[in-house]
């Protein structure tokens, strides 16, 4: 069988390979299969193959932190304020391509996940087939405010106290009904 193993340029090397490619590499060639592994160059120069490795100036392979893979699909957490979850919100997201926009409905939770359809790992028998991208929503409080801020705050704090009080009275008022007072 013929395998061809992709590798970046991060470290730990042996020969400019990263060691977890070169140690299945000889695995594999210990298997009786054929083993190509590829990865770009650090310089410029040519094209070179040499011990079964191919190095190729001008590639890159892509990183996106914080990102997971799973198949096709990609899985990222984007932290959003209280007032995009409460407001709503459009906000950009970084793709494989780019930039791509995200719409963030009023009143969401945390923990809402969103799919971007098409913007995944591209299949690899089929470049015109694309994974999805899903972005989970995570409401994130804030650790310093400014006195502005605080103001507002505090007002909703009396606003959502104020509405606790009138349900609860509303309550009282209906258990008075069925206790026949």
């Amino acid at each position: 069988m013929n395998v061809a193993l992709f590798t970046d340029t991060y470290p730990p090397f042996i020969n400019g390979v990263s060691t977890s490619v070169y140690n299945l590499a000889n695995t594999l060639k210990k298997h009786g299969h054929s083993v190509l592994v590829i990865c770009p160059r650090t310089d410029e120069g040519d094209i070179s193959f040499e011990d079964g490795v191919l190095r190729i100036p001008g590639i890159e392979l892509k990183k996106l932190d914080g990102y997971k893979r799973d198949g096709v699909n990609l899985f990222k957490q984007e932290k959003i304020t209280f007032s995009q979850a409460v407001l709503g919100d459009n906000i950009k997201i970084e793709t494989l391509d780019g930039e791509a926009d995200l719409s963030i409905s009023p009143y969401t939770q945390t923990d809402t996940i969103l799919k971007i359809k098409n913007k995944g790992v591209p299949y690899l028998n089929d470049n015109s087939k694309r994974g999805d991208l899903y972005i989970k929503l995570v409401v994130s409080t804030p650790t310093s405010i400014t006195e502005d801020e605080k103001k507002l705050y505090s007002r909703l704090f009396e606003i959502e106290n104020n509405k606790k009080s009138k349900e609860n009275n509303i309550l009282e008022k209906v258990k008075d009904a069925i206790r026949g007072k």
